[in-house]
């Protein structure tokens, strides 16, 4: 008799959650575990500072190695200090893999990600933020789909204090 494999849709995976009841406030108890499916993050979570921590493949955790094809608008935050283009000596420009856990990204050229990297840089500076040069990349990139773009929104209706 053999076991059928779950398949589970693209970038989902499987973590276990533990189930526990509390006793008091300082003390719980473990009722058991259980398997949970996880979906990938959007570009709003993104936005709003969360972060998947996904153990890479290996021999005690089969979770299968997902690929993703993406610009630099959709690369995770934590991922942007490993972006690096890099141009070969017959000047194509190569962007190499950066991987994440199970996730492996492949950055896609687009005629927009200079302005990504402006506007990433001024994000960065937070309450420092000129917002003039806030608005100007906003409107540069309407219509691309980013973490970043809906952050810098974030920071000019609220001012916000974002975090990085």
């Amino acid at each position: 008799m053999s076991i059928k494999k779950e398949k589970l849709p693209f970038g989902h995976y499987k973590v276990n959650h533990t189930k526990v009841s509390q006793q008091s406030e300082f003390s719980y108890n473990i009722i058991g575990t259980e398997k949970v499916v996880c979906k990938p993050l959007t570009q709003d979570d993104y936005a709003n500072g969360w972060r998947s921590i996904i153990s890479r493949s290996s021999k005690n955790n089969n979770q299968p190695i997902h690929h993703w094809s993406v610009t630099l608008a959709q690369l995770p935050p934590h991922l942007w200090h490993n972006y690096k283009k890099d141009i070969h000596k017959d000047s194509n420009i190569f962007n190499r893999v950066i991987c994440d856990g199970i996730y492996h990204y492949t950055i896609t050229q687009t005629d927009y990600d200079e302005i990504l990297i402006g506007l990433y840089h001024e994000l960065q500076r937070n309450y420092n933020a000129n917002k003039n040069n806030l608005h100007e990349y906003i409107k540069k990139l309407d219509g691309v789909n980013s973490w970043l773009i809906i952050r810098a929104n974030i920071l000019l209706s609220k001012n916000n204090k974002l975090f990085f």
